[in-house]
């Protein structure tokens, strides 16, 4: 499940997700869906989904942090994790409005 970002006043939330794991056996990637709150409340859509690549062969890493901007438009938006790939992978999620 992914927690909701009020986005009120805002035009774009900027989300930092931070991939850990515990082995390096499988390049770590993710795949997340936007889903905007529509304007009676009552229903979400989804957006593009965006496919993360975090590294490459052992030794040879990328970051493990990125940075996604959705634009929101006053929406409430939340970010659902599709699917996540690599040895002993978990994620964190942080928003920032802007």
């Amino acid at each position: 499940p992914a927690e909701v970002v009020d986005c009120s006043g805002h035009q774009y939330v900027d989300f930092d997700i931070t991939m850990s794991r515990t082995g390096d056996a499988v390049a770590p990637a993710l795949t997340v869906i936007p889903y905007y709150l529509d304007a009676s409340g009552a229903a979400y859509t989804a957006g593009t989904a965006t496919v993360l690549t975090f590294g490459g062969a052992s030794g040879d890493y990328e970051s493990l942090k990125q940075r996604i901007r959705v634009e929101a438009r006053g929406n409430s938006v939340a970010l659902l994790v599709e699917s996540i790939a690599g040895t002993g992978a978990s994620v964190d999620i942080g928003a920032t409005l802007s």
